[in-house]
């Protein structure tokens, strides 16, 4: 059992702003900026918002559900939420990397 200060709240409160920063890039990318790197962003955080809620209901003085028979499900959906935002992430990069090179500012 996880009970202390702050078990349950700090994972609710980031479950939740994942869910807002997800939905955030979706309507990023539904009201016109196109970069395919939105939605594997947003999948990530979708992700994240699942892990934090998992671990949210498996703290606290009553959990719904024991850490332990959730572990290995925690573990994957972590896993894989974190190689969607690496690969939104090199997206951006490589958009970047792109867009230098046709930028021509000189030092002063």
């Amino acid at each position: 059992m996880h009970v202390g200060i702050l078990a349950q709240e700090s994972t609710t409160i980031a479950s939740t702003l994942s869910l807002v920063f997800g939905g955030l890039l979706v309507y990023t990318f539904m009201i016109g900026f196109r970069g395919q790197y939105l939605l594997w962003l947003a999948v990530g955080f979708f992700g994240l918002s699942l892990y934090f809620g998992l671990l949210s209901i498996s703290s606290g003085p009553q959990p719904v559900l024991s850490r332990g028979d959730i572990a290995r499900t925690m573990r994957e959906v972590l896993i894989v939420s974190y190689l969607l935002l690496a690969v939104g992430f090199v997206r951006v990069a490589r958009r970047l990397w792109r867009y230098s090179g046709s930028c021509k500012h000189t030092p002063e």
